[in-house]
């Protein structure tokens, strides 16, 4: 293996398993969800991590080539923290809180946007980016409605 195809793999692992996004980690689930304060960081995380992939995403279809690393890195901490919160179907159902209920289902939507679209605008045929870019837009509307539930019921990001 080449000395870049291993810097990329460390640099990937490294992304993957240190920051914020360790929020999703380990969160303890009842009958009837996770507790607010608990899970809220998390959602935090995950929000965060898909506005940075919005920047990068932008420099990608701009022609920013020097950027897919990043938006790889990015992409694969976001799909992470869905799974180590329980994935889709767990967010979507037994969530005794309404607001969190309500903020899960748009953020699994918005999850679902990033991750049908992003390999197509990260994809290094420039053909598919552009409908991949348009879609991804939908994905960055759907986000910003997820971050203004998330502050109505208290998070701090």
């Amino acid at each position: 293996m080449s000395a870049v195809v291993l810097a990329a793999v460390a640099c990937l692992w490294v992304a993957c398993t240190t920051g914020p996004e360790r929020a999703c980690e380990g969160l303890t689930y009842s009958d009837h969800g996770i507790a607010r304060a608990e899970y809220l960081p998390c959602v935090g995380a995950m929000l965060d991590a898909m506005a940075h992939l919005d920047s990068l995403t932008d420099k990608l279809v701009a022609g920013d080539e020097a950027s897919r690393l990043d938006a790889v890195a990015t992409y694969a901490r976001l799909h992470r923290m869905m799974k180590d919160v329980g994935g889709e179907n767990r967010l979507r159902k037994g969530w005794d809180d309404t607001e969190l209920a309500g903020l899960n289902d748009a953020l699994v939507d918005a999850y679902q946007l990033y991750d049908f679209e992003f390999l197509g605008v990260a994809h290094p045929m420039k053909i598919l980016r552009g409908t991949s870019a348009h879609n991804m837009q939908m994905a960055k509307k759907w986000a910003g409605y997820v971050r203004a539930r998330y502050q109505a019921i208290g998070g701090r990001r």
